[in-house]
């Protein structure tokens, strides 16, 4: 029989092979079986999410979208009346702003078609477009009410940051390990 010399903690022992390839043998057997169990009874999942980045407060909050489209609400400084802007996350995690809803026409609000589809419904202003962000900052008002829907659920945006803090918004894919039913 072959012997080897192994060391463990400084002494010297001899170790037929055999028995040092039947050890490993075993434990990489150990190892496909657990491997096996855990990929029956687990699964990794994705889902995208928005990082709501608090730049003057250096502090990160996410929120799952579970369909990649979100609204960014907030309430027009100059006419007082909402805006709704529609996102949808696409796969290079970046936010496509593709409408905007909104009461009426003039300061900072677009008016003509030169950046999508104008068009009036039910008395309010929709335009169609496709413009592309890898981030967008916002300076959160109490004035505002800027807040995210996502889903149907509001989250208030002075929720996540203080008042008057500049936000950065980001999307990633996140990955988590989910027990199977």
């Amino acid at each position: 029989m072959n012997k080897t010399k192994r060391e463990i903690s400084g002494q010297r022992f001899n170790c037929p092979e055999i028995i040092t390839n039947k050890l490993i043998a075993t434990i990489l057997v150990c190892a496909i079986i657990t491997i096996i169990l855990f990929c029956f009874y687990y699964q990794i999942v994705s889902s995208q999410v928005l990082i709501l980045n608090d730049v003057d407060a250096d502090k990160r909050t996410t929120l799952v979208v579970h369909n990649g489209v979100f609204v960014l609400s907030y309430i027009h400084s100059a006419h007082k009346t909402p805006v709704f802007e529609f996102f949808d996350i696409n796969d290079y995690n970046n936010l496509v702003l593709f409408k905007t809803v909104y009461e009426s026409l003039g300061i900072g609000l677009p008016f003509t078609e030169e950046n999508g589809n104008l068009s009036m419904e039910n008395g309010k202003y929709i335009l169609n477009m496709k413009k592309e962000f890898s981030s967008i900052y916002i300076r959160v008002s109490p004035i505002a009410h800027h807040s995210i829907n996502i889903g149907g659920e509001d989250y208030p945006l002075l929720k996540y940051v203080g008042p008057n803090n500049l936000l950065k918004i980001t999307a990633k894919k996140q990955y988590k390990l989910k027990k199977k039913r």
